[in-house]
Parts: structure tokens; C-alpha cells; sequence
């Protein structure tokens, strides 16, 4: 029963169109739609590197709203291994802003992990990711 409900929302979905291309995805390349907020990181992926079962390790990402309308990001979502702060006021086109994040490692499992961050603003797609890489040593 629920595959079927799951079916029919993806179909539906699929077929509500809009008039524009706002995303053209290939293997090597990304397109955005700059009439709309589009994040650009300054770094999308950050290494943290060693960090002994425990500890915490801050991080901060930093991007500029290259779009033309203002940036305003609604929720910043990631595991339960962190804390995460966001502006909460819009994003100009051409501004910067900063996300932070605590990590703490107490209860992860032990070597190499990868964490996503899920930004869920007013970008097309509607969730823009970002990721920071650790190893947690004892």
C-alpha cells in the first residue's frame, strides 16, 4: 500500500511541470538558475581530520548568495552530532554569510565518517548540501 501511495505522489510530481529549466544536471557540470538564490561555498566539503572519540570540533561554512533574489534559508539539517547555527535574516545577492557547526564525536563510531549538511532554502533545488569529513580515533 504505501509503495503505491509513494508511486502515485512521485508521478504526480513529476508531471507538475514549471515553464522554466532551473537545474541542468551532467556528469561534470551543474547549472543554476541565476534568477532565483543560488549558494556558492567557499569550500563544500571540509576535512576535519583526526578528532579523538569525544571531542567536539567547530567548523564554520562560508558562501556568497550569487542568485539575484535574496537568500533566505529556512532550516540547516544534519545528524545528531551537531549544532548548527544560520542566519536567520535574508541574504542579499552578492552577500556573504556563515554557517556554524559544533561536532561533537561522543557516541560515533570509530574511522572515517562523512556528515551531511542539508540547507533547505529558497534555492532551486530546494536543498542545497554541503559535507565535512572526520576521523574518529580513541
Amino acid at each position: 500500500m504505501h509503495r503505491i501511495l509513494y508511486l502515485a505522489i512521485l508521478l504526480i510530481s513529476m508531471s507538475c511541470g514549471t515553464t522554466s529549466k532551473v537545474q541542468k544536471s551532467t556528469a561534470t557540470e551543474t547549472v543554476y538558475n541565476k534568477e532565483l538564490a543560488v549558494i556558492q561555498w567557499d569550500q563544500q566539503t571540509i576535512d576535519l581530520g583526526k578528532v579523538k572519540l569525544g571531542e567536539t570540533r567547530d567548523l564554520e561554512y562560508t558562501f556568497t548568495n550569487v542568485g539575484k533574489m535574496p537568500l533566505e534559508i529556512e532550516l540547516v539539517t544534519s545528524c545528531k552530532c551537531t549544532q548548527l547555527d544560520w542566519p536567520h535574516k535574508p541574504i542579499a545577492p552578492g552577500e556573504r554569510g556563515v554557517i556554524t557547526v559544533t561536532y561533537d564525536s561522543t557516541g560515533q563510531r570509530l574511522g572515517q565518517l562523512k556528515k551531511t549538511l542539508d540547507v533547505i532554502a529558497n534555492t532551486e533545488p530546494i536543498v542545497v548540501e554541503a559535507f565535512f569529513t572526520v576521523e574518529v580515533v580513541e
